[in-house]
């Protein structure tokens, strides 16, 4: 039986995961508005560091190494906002060899029970991008619903 544990992320992991994660958002950023990858790069650079203005220690943000029976598979970015009492998943991520096995369903329902039970934070919300059909597909296995939709059109002259 494979099992699946969150551990928070070092300064050292959390390095390379901000180096992993901005350039992951901006292939998706691209991809999803249709625009050069260099713009979605300068523009997901310029979101992360407005958000982590104190890297690992900025208030409310949790980063966890996604481990499968010890070894690390992946990440996953939490933001809980203290205000509302509701968590925001920010990113999960899992490598290539480890997809499409369970383990980010197992992962959020770690999640979910650390924040329920750990920081008494009772609703989780997400962003998927419409081209990623596979997340979409798992965060409703989940229970996630949707509450609104972004639509967009290239206009032909």
């Amino acid at each position: 039986m494979t099992i699946i544990t969150l551990t928070s992320m070092n300064e050292e992991e959390f390095n390379l995961f901000l180096d992993a994660t901005v350039p992951r958002y901006a292939q998706s950023v691209s991809k999803a508005q249709e625009i050069s990858f260099e713009s979605a790069l300068e523009k997901a650079t310029s979101q992360t560091g407005t958000l982590l203005y104190e890297g690992l220690q900025t208030p409310n943000h949790y980063f966890f190494q996604i481990l499968c029976d010890g070894t690390s598979i992946g990440n996953l970015w939490i933001y809980i906002d203290v205000n509302t009492n509701s968590a925001f998943l920010y990113e999960i991520f899992i490598v290539e060899e480890g997809r499409g096995k369970r383990i980010g369903y197992h992962a959020i329902k770690k999640a979910e029970e650390w924040l329920i039970h750990e920081k008494g934070v009772p609703k989780f919300g997400l962003h998927v991008f419409a081209y990623n059909e596979r997340a979409h597909k798992l965060y409703q296995k989940l229970g996630f619903q949707e509450i609104s939709f972004t639509m967009s059109k290239t206009i032909e002259p």
